[in-house]
């Protein structure tokens, strides 16, 4: 189908031109950049002599043309790192090769003694090549790559950045990557090469000149400068007779709503507060390893200390961190956090007196009261959602906290009562009695509250429950 239309570029005939390559393309004959080079030879634009006629056979020949003359004129552009690897292999070659090709035009009569003579000699160079050491291998390279170099001079424009030299610069820090120079070396020879801004640079590019400087850039290498950011260590021991949830509850409140109690120390002094456990970084945990000398357990919910991490907040800090002070205050948390300090901090009535701390009922039972008749007499004293006791408390301004026996604070509490029973000298009360702790609604009024006045009428409450004639009567 002859057309006076470019085949290539024409709208009629674009579609079938391609088709007719792709059918080339199955057949597998030719490379890829024939196939890409093919559009160009076929093109009429522009007055030019291309192919008039999309014929398979034409379209044959015309790839077979390309092949043959690609083969005599290669054109290879090659990357920095293809130019490297190019040279490289070309000096791993045996160089006799070039000499055996010399030998081979002359007479057939000195052929055959000129093989055996090279034959000879690239053995003992194999074996000569063998024994050298590497650093002599890389001094025969670089001598070779100095033969064919071309030393350049600036007049006065940076080698580096101006676009001129900037290529041929590069080129040259490629080469020297022969010396084996660390790749740290090869980053800074740029900086020490620029003259922009009026800088002391170079303005030569030398492979003797830019080697120099690289070896003398090795020899000063930079020093890394580490800050090292202080740190402590701090334990805070459980009891023994604690149990996790018991550990886990003093833990919050150690911390505070929102980590308040931490934060606030955190901003007094400048300082971090982790709190180590298994949810913890690996650099935490290693931290806390190199301490204690020893590696820490994996479940560290269940440790019997718990571990915080103090640090500085910011690394380049050099004030000495005031450790004696924070241990003193986070000791102090950390005591309030446990079960008798919460309830020494709660259930105080009054904070000025020492002796009279609390102030407490203890209520009796009847004898031998079954565990479930117990439970209902608190339910009648208590009342529905405690009605029967909150007209005591908004009258007197006052709590009123029920100890239930069986709870898990119950122990802590019955110690408190002992030892302040101790030092008053009373006898000691039943562990089966009802205990009702009295404490302040609002701690820093200052109004003296008739605390036996509340005594005096929760005692016989308590009693008229206990009765029979309580079961059925009308609450107060």
């Amino acid at each position: 189908m002859a057309t006076n239309e470019c085949i290539v570029h024409s709208r009629k005939t674009l579609s079938k031109f391609h088709a007719a390559i792709n059918q080339l393309r199955v057949e597998k004959l030719f490379s890829n950049d024939v196939y890409r080079e093919l559009p160009k030879r076929c093109c009429s634009c522009n007055g030019k002599q291309g192919l008039k006629t999309i014929e398979l056979e034409a379209l044959r020949e015309i790839s077979k043309d390309i092949m043959l003359s690609a083969a005599s004129t290669v054109k290879v552009r090659f990357s920095s790192n293809a130019n490297r690897w190019f040279l490289t292999k070309t000096e791993e070659d045996n160089p006799d090769e070039e000499e055996m090709d010399v030998e081979d035009l002359t007479d057939t009569t000195d052929d055959d003694a000129s093989q055996d003579s090279m034959s000879i000699s690239d053995a003992e160079d194999r074996n000569n090549q063998h024994t050298l050491s590497n650093e002599e291998i890389i001094k025969e390279k670089f001598a070779k790559v100095l033969e064919t170099f071309k030393v350049t001079t600036a007049t006065d424009e940076c080698i580096v950045h101006n676009p001129k030299y900037r290529s041929k610069f590069n080129h040259a820090v490629n080469l020297l990557r022969i010396k084996q120079f660390k790749n740290w070396t090869y980053h800074k020879l740029p900086k020490r090469c620029c003259s922009c801004n009026g800088k002391t640079g170079l303005t030569v590019i030398d492979l003797n000149v830019l080697g120099g400087i690289c070896e003398e850039i090795e020899s000063n290498p930079p020093i890394k400068s580490v800050s090292v950011k202080p740190f402590h260590v701090l334990t805070f021991p459980f009891e023994s007779t604690t149990k996790i949830p018991e550990r886990r509850t003093r833990i919050r409140r150690f911390i505070g709503k929102k980590g308040q109690n931490l934060t606030m120390l955190q901003d007094k002094y400048n300082v971090r507060i982790h709190i180590i456990n298994r949810s913890s970084n690996k650099t935490l945990r290693k931290k806390i390893s190199e301490v204690e000398n020893k590696a820490v357990k994996r479940d560290m919910s269940k440790a019997d200390e718990l571990y915080l991490l103090i640090t500085g907040k910011n690394k380049l800090m050099t004030d000495a961190i005031p450790i004696d002070e924070i241990k003193r205050e986070i000791t102090e948390k950390w005591e309030e956090a446990s079960e008798i300090g919460f309830i020494e901090k709660e259930f105080t009535f009054d904070h000025t007196e020492s002796n009279k701390r609390f102030q407490f009922l203890s209520l009796p039972f009847e004898s031998e009261v079954s565990l479930e008749t117990r439970n209902d007499i608190i339910s009648r004293f208590i009342g529905k959602k405690g009605e029967n006791l909150r007209d005591l408390e908004n009258n007197y301004n006052i709590h009123i906290h029920i100890i239930k026996q069986g709870s898990s604070n119950e122990k802590y509490f019955r110690q408190l009562i002992e030892e302040q029973e101790k030092s008053e000298k009373q006898d000691p009360s039943n562990q089966d009695d009802l205990y009702v702790f009295i404490t302040k609604k609002n701690k820093s009024v200052t109004d003296v509250i008739p605390i036996n006045e509340v005594k005096e009428e929760i005692s016989p409450r308590f009693e008229f429950n206990t009765s029979e004639s309580g079961r059925y009567a009308i609450p107060f």
